[in-house]
């Protein structure tokens, strides 16, 4: 009951206990023995506290009411099929843990149900460990699992994950400036099966996410410099590399896709005078997505640019996509840093319009197709130069 432990990393991988460990470590031996037999009953473990002083990044871990019980183990033949039901629990920075299973973890199959239980562990205390090369930084996010894991070894062995995963609040930043947040990303697991690169999700539900694209005088967006700086190092060639064995695709299905509530700010330093829009309201839903493709998928789209309407509803594949389009009445007058670049006298007036996009991936010979078939434009109270006396002026086109 209540056993307390306090640890401290002194940096470079090194403990204030080491020398204790050095003085109780035993030198190891080349005489072969049989394992060691045993069966233990009952071991519980009541109250436990454990705390990390991190020197490295300047960080404490504490671990509050630690719980561990093991019903029954043992090793002996006679012992081996006899399922054991351990519990692992605790509170870790402030966020619970709970976890259960129910294993023969010395039978041949040595089969295995397992459970995780994280209703919220708040990311902000492992922050200090974000590399700091990296160009983009986490400022909050809450992560809850709530998993079930089954295991056995057999000829080929065997791993399936089920159960719920989301990540809540999420906010990176730029230099303090935000880039990319959301309310919540959820994913719910049908069965994934790792070893064998099989995955079967239910959902994935996107809530709210948020992300802002910028591009600086020079004309090199935010995205492409943020990219650049999550490059890994160049690494040597190896002269004589080993042949590698082609690995299994990776198989993967997904019930139903639904982004809600998205956001994407503009911001364009590279026009003058500066260009800022939103696209707001963003909504993606799709369903039956595979791969390998197996059909083709339905989408659905629809977002406001300001107060203007935007729609696009069709079906894709790895190799070709189909969509119908529309938009609605959008000032001109939003796209004047862009206009100016190519007229000089001000152009206002409303277009909307209505169409259909056909694509086609390359294949052999032929090579990528892209095609835009208008339907419908309709140009109204169109105005070159001064509002007031226009250069010329159109009521409807």
């Amino acid at each position: 009951e209540q056993p307390r432990v306090a640890l401290r990393h002194l940096g470079g991988g090194h403990y204030d206990v080491d020398d204790i460990v050095q003085r109780l470590s035993v030198p190891p031996s080349d005489a072969q023995s049989e394992p060691a037999r045993f069966a233990l009953f009952n071991i519980e473990l009541q109250g436990g506290e454990f705390t990390l002083v991190d020197d490295s990044v300047g960080a404490t871990h504490r671990l509050r009411g630690l719980m561990v019980t093991v019903p029954f183990l043992s090793n002996l033949d006679s012992r081996r099929d006899v399922v054991t039901e351990p519990r692992l629990a605790f509170e870790l920075n402030g966020s619970a843990f709970d976890s259960r299973a129910a294993t023969t973890p010395f039978a041949v199959d040595r089969e295995t149900d397992a459970s995780l239980n994280i209703p919220a562990l708040d990311l902000a205390p492992y922050f200090p460990y974000w590399p700091a090369a990296w160009p983009v930084k986490p400022a909050a996010g809450v992560l809850q699992l709530d998993l079930k894991l089954d295991f056995a070894q057999r000829e080929v062995p065997q791993v399936w994950v089920s159960g719920d995963v989301a990540l809540s609040g999420l906010k990176l930043v730029d230099g303090g400036a935000g880039v990319l947040s959301w309310d919540r990303l959820g994913v719910k697991l049908n069965r994934m099966e790792p070893l064998a690169r099989r995955v079967d999700l239910a959902s994935i539900e996107w809530k709210a996410p948020s992300l802002s694209v910028s591009r600086d005088a020079q004309g090199l967006l935010n995205l492409t410099r943020l990219a650049q700086g999550f490059q890994p190092a160049a690494q040597p060639v190896q002269t004589h590399a080993q042949p590698t064995v082609a690995a299994a695709p990776w198989e993967i299905r997904l019930g139903r896709f639904d982004l809600d509530g998205g956001l994407v700010q503009w911001r364009d330093d590279a026009v003058k005078p500066t260009a800022e829009m939103a696209l707001s309201a963003l909504r993606v839903q799709t369903g039956e997505l595979s791969w390998p493709v197996r059909a083709p998928m339905p989408f659905e789209v629809s977002a406001q640019l300001d107060q203007t309407a935007i729609g696009i509803q069709g079906t894709a594949t790895d190799l070709a996509a189909q969509a119908d389009l529309s938009l609605g009445d959008i000032p001109l007058g939003r796209f004047a840093p862009y206009i100016s670049s190519a007229l000089k006298p001000a152009l206002e007036g409303r277009l909307n319009a209505g169409g259909r996009m056909e694509w086609q991936a390359a294949q052999g010979d032929r090579p990528m197709a892209l095609q835009v078939l208008a339907a419908r434009v309709d140009l109204n109270e169109l105005k070159l130069g001064p509002p007031r006396q226009p250069l010329a002026s159109l009521k409807r086109l």
